[in-house]
């Protein structure tokens, strides 16, 4: 599944709180629940099953790009095992 993360997730999102960040916004519209961004892995619900994916490099650097308060560009990636 591809995961967008728009400027609004950006603007939207909260650094460093693992359901609140703009990848985690950008699951919830993508229609994933409960997603739980950390910084190399997400946990999340996927038709009604629990599963955990490694975030792609582009992805984990955003985390910490956002983390620690640099500016951060909308992107997209391939979230795997949903």
């Amino acid at each position: 599944m591809i995961i967008k993360v728009l400027e609004r997730h950006i603007l939207e999102g909260s650094p460093c709180e693992q359901g609140k960040c703009p990848i985690a916004l950008a699951m919830r519209d993508a229609g994933i629940t409960s997603p739980h961004v950390a910084s190399l892995y997400v946990l999340y619900v996927s038709n009604g099953v629990a599963r955990s994916s490694s975030l792609p490099k582009e992805a984990r650097d955003f985390v910490r790009n956002v983390d620690v308060g640099n500016a951060v560009e909308p992107f997209e990636f391939e979230l795997s095992g949903t």
